[in-house]
């Protein structure tokens, strides 16, 4: 007769394996605040690295030009967008648009150029059918379209800027006039809210002082004039001669606006972003946010205390986020840093890091 035998195969218990993935657990609980950080500290380095690329670019287009590229082509008037007068037909494309061909977008930027005039001083007055060609991009059905594209470099990777879908809108562009700092975007989205035109997103600004061009009519804030106001013309020469490509911020970074509770905070919900084709002439009157007072005329930043901020020369440094209130110690000290001759040398360390 034939016996069968039974072994008993050896396993884990139910305690057992709930003690195993408990411990899991803890271990993942432990190690994603460090990965996180690891991970963050990659992104605010990326972020750091896409504004040198930025200064770097501008910095070639210096050498075909001799000079750098104007924060963005629009008019000295306020709120001027579009006349009958031929030197007021401005296309009001920013600076993120003029350094195409230095950021490996040289066919977008022929596109571009082949419709509105990427150049201060050559004009596009006609485009051959008795049409203005110097009218604002984004009522150019051509240059709108073109818009949309998405520009990697100019977005930070530790933001959601480019997949967000805001509120209200995206703003077409920036400038700085007679103390009023504007944005401006498409009638039909100034106050309503709904499905907002793709236009491509930057985290990016170029600096044009505390409120741009002023020295003639407001020699306080004239002081603090920065690099890329409305068809600047400065050269690397005259910002060493000045304060110094080391001394003066050209570039920083931003969240656009978010909808507020009612003590002024940020409810996350994101309503206004910016788009890179009109990016240009930004004041810092309003100093550097966090992420909790960011808000459209703001610079501010996902990363942790502080925001990245590029120099003429290339070089990124941190500035910390602060109210930075009118007058006070800190907004003195950021609005040096941002002027490109106001001759002030005091150690800025305090706003930096």
């Amino acid at each position: 007769m034939k016996t069968r035998q039974f072994s008993k195969r050896a396993g884990f218990t139910l305690i057992e394996l709930l003690v195993v993935i408990a411990i899991i657990a803890l271990l993942m609980a432990l190690l994603l605040p460090a990965i996180q950080k690891v991970r963050e500290a990659a992104n605010r380095m990326l972020c750091g690295n896409n504004m040198r690329q930025i200064v770097l670019a501008t910095h070639n287009y210096h050498t075909d030009y001799q000079k750098l590229p104007p924060g963005n082509l629009g008019s000295g008037l306020p709120r001027t967008f579009v006349t009958t007068d031929p030197q007021n037909r401005n296309s009001w494309l920013g600076m993120l648009t003029l350094i195409l061909p230095y950021v490996e977008y040289d066919n977008l930027f022929k596109q571009i150029s082949n419709v509105q005039s990427t150049s201060v001083e050559n004009p596009k007055e006609d485009m051959g059918n008795g049409t203005p060609a110097q009218t604002t991009w984004w009522y150019n059905t051509a240059t709108a379209k073109l818009a949309e594209t998405r520009i990697k470099m100019y977005l930070c990777p530790s933001d959601s800027m480019g997949d967000d879908v805001p509120v209200y809108n995206v703003y077409c562009g920036f400038n700085c006039n007679w103390l009023t700092f504007y944005g401006w975007r498409y009638d039909t989205e100034s106050a309503q809210s709904g499905p907002s035109v793709k236009f491509g997103r930057t985290n990016y600004q170029p600096l044009g002082g505390s409120v741009g061009r002023a020295r003639d009519v407001y020699p306080f804030y004239g002081t603090w004039e920065g690099t890329f106001y409305v068809r600047s013309k400065w050269s690397l020469g005259h910002m060493t001669v000045a304060d110094g490509t080391s001394n003066t911020i050209v570039l920083g970074e931003g969240l656009g606006a978010f909808s507020l509770n009612p003590d002024g905070t940020n409810t996350g919900v994101r309503e206004r972003l910016w788009s890179w084709m009109g990016a240009g002439a930004f004041a810092t009157y309003w100093g550097v946010q966090s992420p909790q007072f960011s808000n459209w005329f703001t610079l501010s930043s996902r990363h942790a205390g502080s925001a990245n901020i590029a120099w003429g020369d290339g070089s990124i440094r941190m500035v910390r986020h602060n109210p930075y209130v009118w007058l006070s110690q800190e907004w003195y000290l950021l609005m040096q840093i941002t002027g490109v001759h106001d001759g002030y040398s005091d150690d800025a360390s305090g706003i930096l890091e």
